[in-house]
């Protein structure tokens, strides 16, 4: 904005883009609760001072569907959204 006043319209203003419904991650060991940091359950987030090797095995035991086709559709169980949300 300090820019477009010293020297004329340049750049447009970006607009704000904000959702209705916020975005919600759902913990990987059970899909009706949200992640949160202070749960007891040690598997159900990824926080940023975990190994690779416990991130992977947090991924690999995820709550997930048996189907074998990847789509992504709102009606879907939420066991199937919460990695693909990841």
């Amino acid at each position: 904005m300090r820019f477009n006043s010293l020297y004329g319209e340049t750049f447009d203003l970006p607009e704000a883009i904000v959702p209705n419904k916020a975005g919600r991650i759902m913990a990987l060991d059970d899909v009706t609760k949200k992640m949160s940091k202070s749960s007891e359950s040690p598997g159900q987030g990824i926080y940023l001072l975990d190994s690779p090797e416990a991130v992977s095995t947090k991924i690999q035991r995820a709550t997930t569907d048996s189907q074998r086709e990847v789509r992504f559709d709102q009606s879907e169980t939420r066991d199937l959204q919460s990695p693909r949300n990841l």
